[in-house]
């Protein structure tokens, strides 16, 4: 469920497949949850930061769960996603999880590290770009404070609330793997090396965790220093 973002150009096709492959087995969930004659009391379905309008340099103001959708491709699947998802709120409670880049064993990290390992670590276009994640220790958290906590409903930034960008985030990962970071790939030529999907590398999103931290739940991880360090 959920083919990967980053796995491929977006191509028509492939466009197809990352949106088929999250909307359709939703609404079989969505439609299950509502015949049941015992619903289950929660349903948490995955989202992503996507959801909002990226940005090439960190702005004025970080976004919250209250700001709207953007207007490209990644922003309405993920619009249309939790969508989906909210339409059995009235029959169970529903929380969508807008989640940043998981840090951890394995997902992000796994693929770049290798490349770095290497040498071959880049930052692609200004490099200002927000970079917001979230360790998989704190998303686990996340998701047992999200069950107990019963007022917590509809979408929630699941990020750290350290604001970070893209190079920054890359010259302490090369500092961890004690590797140079001395390259930087231009706009121009990320674009016509990977179209449209190019927007994972140059472009970002500065969110915070508004509401979770209001209900209070405090992150384990809340530097990326430390995430990384743990990773």
């Amino acid at each position: 469920m959920g083919a990967s973002i980053g796995d491929k150009r977006w191509t028509s096709e492939r466009k197809k497949i990352l949106t088929e492959s999250r909307i359709l087995p939703t609404q079989l969930i969505v439609q299950a949850i509502k015949q049941c004659k015992a619903p289950p009391k929660l349903l948490i379905n995955a989202s992503a930061i996507g959801f909002y309008e990226p940005t090439n340099h960190m702005p004025r103001k970080a976004l919250t769960e209250s700001d709207p959708a953007g207007n490209g491709f990644l922003c309405q699947l993920f619009k249309t996603w939790e969508e989906t998802a909210l339409e059995a709120k009235n029959v169970t409670r529903v929380v969508v999880l807008r989640l940043g880049i998981v840090l951890g064993d394995g997902g992000f990290l796994k693929k770049v590290t290798p490349v770095f390992k290497l040498g071959l670590g880049v930052i692609f276009g200004n490099g200002q770009a927000p970079f917001c994640w979230i360790h998989s220790t704190d998303l686990c958290r996340i998701v047992s404070f999200v069950i107990h906590e019963p007022t917590l409903s509809g979408p929630i930034n699941a990020v750290s609330p350290e604001a970070s960008t893209s190079e920054l985030f890359f010259t302490q990962l090369a500092k961890k793997l004690k590797r140079p970071l001395f390259l930087r790939l231009p706009e121009w030529l990320v674009k016509w090396m990977f179209g449209e999907m190019s927007e994972l590398l140059l472009m970002g999103q500065w969110v915070v965790p508004e509401k979770l931290t209001a209900h209070g739940f405090v992150f384990n991880y809340s530097l990326s220093k430390s995430a990384l360090r743990d990773s």
